[in-house]
C-alpha cells in the first residue's frame, strides 16, 4: 500500500517538472512581450510558439547569439515567416531573474523597431548556461526598403536526397520504411525526412508492402519538396542462408558474404540459367568452380574470376553462347580443368589479369569470335587451348615459354603473337596459321611436327617470309614449316649466314628448307626486321 502511495507521488512530481519545462519557454516569452510592448508603442508583439521552439533547438548546440541566429536561420519551420519579410534578431542577456531579463532584453528591442511595421513576434528561453536568449521577428523597415540585411531571405532548396541502409539489413526483411532519408538543403543544412513525407518510386519494384525482395542493385526516385532525385543502393543476401543465391533484375548474381563455392551435394545449380547476365567473383571468398557448374547459361555475357580462386572445373562455363567478355584473376598456384571456355562462340575478348601462369588444355577451344588475348603472365598454354579460334587475331604478351600441340591451330586471322621467348613449340601449335609473316624464334630449343604447316589443299595460302632462330635451338622436327613460306621463299637468320651455320641449322638440327629459296643471313640481320 505504502510502495503504492509513494509510486503516485513520484509520478505526480514528475509530472508537474515536465509541465514545468514545457510552459518555461511560454512564460518567458509572455514577460518579455509584456515589457517590450510597455515601453514602446512602435510595434505590438506577440509570443510565437514556432519561433520559442526553434530557439530552444538553437541552443542545444550554440551559446554565441550569432551561432543562435544562423541555426535559426535554417530553421524549416521558420522558413515560411522569414521568407514573408520578417527579419531575425537575438539577444542574450544574464540574469537572476526572468522579468529583469525581460525588462533588460525589452530596451534591446525596443532599439530596433524605429521605421517598422506594426507586428512583431517574440520569444524568450533560459539557456543552460543561465543565461536568457530572446529572439525577435520584426518586419523590415516600411520605408524605401531598409538596409539589405532586412531583405526577405530566400529559403533554402533542396540540394539532394541520401539513403542509408541500416547496418546487417538484407533482402526479404528490408522495408522502405527502414531506410534513413537526408535532405541536403543549398544552405549546407541537413535533416531527416520520414519515408512518409517523400514520394518515391523504385526499379526494381518493392513488394507491395514496400519490402526488397531481392538481393542487387536497386534505383530509387525520390520526390521532396518538388524536386526529384535518383539514388542508387545495394541491398544484400542473407550471410546466414550461404546457399541462398540470387539474381537481381538486371541478371547480376549475388554472392553471399563467406560463401566459398556454389551449391552443394553434387548440383549444378546455375548449369542452364538463363536468367544469369553478370558473374563477378572479383572481392568475394569464392575459391572453386565445379565442373559443368555454369555451362550452358544462354544469356550470360561477363565473367569475371575473382582473386580468391584454387580451382576451376571442366567445361564450367562452356556452351555459353552470349558470353562476349572475360576477365581471369587467380594464383599461380590454381588448377584448372580442360575445356573451361570451350564452344563460347560469342567471346570477343579475353584479358588474364591475375597471376596465373598457365592456360589449360582446351581452355577457349573453338571460340569463334575471340578477336584478342592479353595473356599477362602466361607462360605456358596447353593442348589445343584456342584451335579453331578463326577471327584470333592478336595474341598480347612477351612471357611465352612452352606452346602446347594444336595450342593455336586453325587460328587463321592470327597476325600478332610474341614468340621471342618460347623455348617449346609442340606438334602442330600453329598449324594453318596463314597470317603469320615474321616468326622471331630466337629462344626456341624445340620445334614439333607440322607445328607451322598449312594444309597444301585445303588451308590458307602460306606466308611466312622470316624467321629467325637462336643458337640453342636443337632440334626442328620433319615437316615443321610444311608449305609455310610465301612463295617458296624465305629469310633464315641463324648463327653468321654462313654456310657452315646453314649446314649446322639442316644437320642434325633439322631444318628441311626442301624445294624453298632460302636466303641465309646472320642473327643479327634480323634486328630491324623483327
Amino acid at each position: 500500500m505504502h510502495a503504492r502511495k509513494l509510486l503516485c507521488l513520484l509520478l505526480s512530481a514528475l509530472l508537474a517538472v515536465t509541465l514545468l519545462a514545457a510552459c518555461g519557454g511560454s512564460n518567458f516569452s509572455k514577460d518579455a512581450m509584456t515589457a517590450v510592448n510597455a515601453i514602446q508603442d512602435t510595434i505590438e508583439f506577440e509570443t510565437d510558439s514556432q519561433l520559442t521552439k526553434a530557439l530552444q533547438d538553437a541552443l542545444a548546440d550554440n551559446i554565441q547569439t550569432s551561432d543562435v541566429r544562423d541555426a535559426m536561420l535554417s530553421d524549416q519551420n521558420l522558413q515560411s515567416l522569414l521568407i514573408s519579410g520578417y527579419r531575425l534578431d537575438v539577444f542574450a542577456v544574464k540574469s537572476d531573474s526572468a522579468k529583469a531579463a525581460a525588462e533588460s532584453i525589452a530596451q534591446n528591442i525596443a532599439s530596433i523597431t524605429a521605421g517598422k511595421q506594426s507586428e512583431g513576434k517574440l520569444a524568450m528561453v533560459l539557456a543552460d548556461n543561465g543565461y536568457y536568449y530572446a529572439a525577435v521577428l520584426t518586419w523590415r523597415d516600411a520605408s524605401s526598403g531598409g538596409s539589405d540585411d532586412d531583405e526577405p531571405l530566400t529559403p533554402p532548396e533542396v540540394t539532394g536526397i541520401t539513403v542509408e541502409i541500416p547496418e546487417g539489413s538484407v533482402a526479404g526483411t528490408l522495408n522502405i520504411s527502414n531506410l534513413t532519408f537526408t535532405a541536403t538543403y543549398s544552405n549546407g543544412t541537413t535533416k531527416a525526412i520520414p519515408s512518409s513525407d517523400l514520394q518515391y518510386s523504385c526499379t526494381p519494384e518493392l513488394s507491395q508492402e514496400g519490402t526488397f525482395q531481392k538481393a542487387g542493385t536497386y534505383t530509387l526516385t525520390i520526390t521532396y519538396d518538388g524536386k526529384t532525385f535518383t539514388e542508387t543502393i545495394e541491398v544484400k543476401g542473407d550471410p546466414a542462408k550461404p546457399f541462398t543465391w540470387l539474381i537481381d533484375e538486371q541478371g547480376k548474381l549475388y554472392i553471399p558474404s563467406g560463401a566459398t563455392s556454389f551449391g552443394s551435394n553434387g548440383n549444378y545449380y546455375f548449369s542452364g540459367n538463363d536468367d544469369l547476365v553478370t558473374l563477378d567473383l572479383s572481392g568475394t571468398d569464392i575459391e572453386s568452380i565445379r565442373t559443368w557448374e555454369f555451362y550452358n547459361c544462354p544469356n550470360l555475357t561477363t565473367v569475371i574470376w575473382g582473386e580468391k580462386l584454387k580451382s576451376v572445373g571442366s567445361s564450367a562455363f562452356a556452351g555459353c553462347t552470349s558470353l562476349k567478355e572475360v576477365t581471369i584473376n587467380g594464383t599461380s598456384d590454381i588448377q584448372m580443368d580442360s575445356d573451361i571456355f570451350a564452344s563460347c562462340e560469342s567471346l570477343e575478348k579475353v584479358t588474364f589479369a591475375g597471376n596465373i601462369k598457365s592456360i589449360p588444355d582446351s581452355m577457349f577451344y573453338n571460340a569463334l569470335s575471340l578477336v584478342s588475348v592479353n595473356l599477362g603472365n602466361i607462360d605456358t598454354i596447353g593442348t589445343t587451348a584456342f584451335a579453331y579460334c578463326e577471327k584470333l587475331e592478336t595474341v598480347l604478351g612477351s612471357n611465352l615459354t612452352n606452346i602446347g600441340s594444336s595450342a593455336f591451330s586453325g587460328c587463321s586471322a592470327l597476325t600478332n603473337i610474341d614468340l621471342s621467348n618460347a623455348v617449346s613449340i609442340d606438334i602442330s601449335a600453329f598449324y594453318n596459321c596463314g597470317k603469320l609473316t615474321k616468326l622471331d624464334l630466337s629462344s626456341v630449343e624445340t620445334i614439333g611436327q607440322q607445328a607451322f604447316s598449312m594444309n597444301p589443299y585445303s588451308g590458307p595460302a602460306p606466308a611466312i617470309t622470316d624467321v629467325r632462330f637462336g643458337e640453342q635451338v636443337s632440334k626442328i622436327s620433319n615437316s615443321a614449316f610444311g608449305n609455310a613460306f610465301a612463295d617458296s621463299k624465305v629469310n633464315i637468320y641463324y648463327g653468321d649466314g654462313s654456310k657452315e651455320a646453314a649446314d649446322k641449322l639442316q644437320t642434325p638440327i633439322g631444318f628441311n628448307p626442301y624445294g624453298i629459296e632460302v636466303t641465309w643471313r646472320s642473327y643479327e640481320d634480323g634486328d630491324s626486321v623483327f
